[in-house]
C-alpha cells in the first residue's frame, strides 16, 4: 500500500488510483512497473473524460510508486505527460498523435492466442476479419473495406476451404479502383485473412438473401 509519505486519506486515494492503473496495464498486456511514459499517457487518455483533478491523482499515485523503484525524471515533468495536462487545462480533446498505437507484431501475437472463428461472436468475427484484411492489403478499414461490395469478394478454390481470395474496390478514397489477391496461410492459422473472411461470409450468408445485389461485404444488421 502507498502509505509511507502521505496522509491516510491521500494514501487511500492513491491506492485506488494505483489499482486502477495496474488493472488497466493487465488488460493491455503491459507492466505497471514498466517506467514507460507511453503507458501512463495511454492510461490517462483512457480516462480523459474525468476531471483534471482526478487525472492528477492518477498521475501522482503512479509517480509515488515509480519513485520507489526508479531514479528517473519525475513523471510530472515528462513531455507527453505535461502536454496532456496542459491540453486538459485548456479543455481540449486529446491530441490525435497521442492516440494508442499497436505494434503489428503485438497485435498478431494476441490474435494467434485467440480461438478459432467459430468461437467468436458475429461482431468480433467481423472486426477480426476486417483487421486481417486491412493488414494484408494495407487498405483503409472504413473508406476501402467498409465500402467493399460482397459481389467483389471472390474466393478461390473449394468453397469450404478456399485457397485465396480476390478483392476489387470499385470506389476508393484516392479515386479510381484497385484490387488485391490474398493467399491462404497454411494450416488453421488464427491470423489468416482468407480463413476468417470465408468464415464470416458463411456466418452471414442467410442474412444476405434479402439484401440488394450491391450490398457491402461487412454488414451491420
Amino acid at each position: 500500500e502507498i502509505t509511507q509519505t502521505t496522509s491516510a486519506g491521500t494514501a487511500a486515494q492513491y491506492d485506488r488510483a494505483w489499482n486502477a492503473f495496474a488493472q488497466w496495464c493487465n488488460a493491455n498486456n503491459t507492466d505497471p512497473l514498466s517506467n514507460k511514459e507511453a503507458d501512463v499517457v495511454n492510461f490517462l487518455y483512457a480516462h480523459y473524460a474525468h476531471s483534471g483533478q482526478t487525472l492528477n491523482v492518477y498521475r501522482s499515485a503512479i509517480a509515488s510508486v515509480w519513485n520507489i523503484y526508479f531514479d528517473t525524471q519525475p513523471l510530472a515533468e515528462r513531455p507527453a505527460v505535461k502536454a496532456l495536462f496542459t491540453n486538459k487545462r485548456k479543455k481540449g480533446a486529446p491530441p490525435a498523435q497521442r492516440r494508442h498505437i499497436w505494434k503489428v507484431s503485438d497485435a498478431i501475437h494476441r490474435l494467434e492466442l485467440d480461438g478459432a472463428p467459430e468461437l467468436l461472436s458475429d461482431a468480433d468475427l467481423a472486426a477480426r476479419t476486417a483487421f486481417l484484411m486491412a493488414l494484408a492489403t494495407i487498405w483503409r478499414p472504413r473508406s476501402d473495406l467498409g465500402r467493399l461490395q460482397y459481389c467483389d469478394v471472390e474466393f478461390i478454390g473449394p468453397s469450404d476451404a478456399p485457397t485465396g481470395m480476390h478483392l476489387f474496390a470499385r470506389t476508393t478514397k484516392e479515386g479510381g479502383t484497385k484490387s488485391a489477391t490474398i493467399q491462404r496461410l497454411p494450416g488453421e492459422h488464427n491470423v489468416c485473412p482468407v480463413r476468417y473472411a470465408a468464415a464470416y461470409a458463411a456466418r452471414t450468408d442467410a442474412r444476405r438473401a434479402e439484401l440488394s445485389t450491391d450490398h457491402t461485404f461487412f454488414i451491420t444488421s
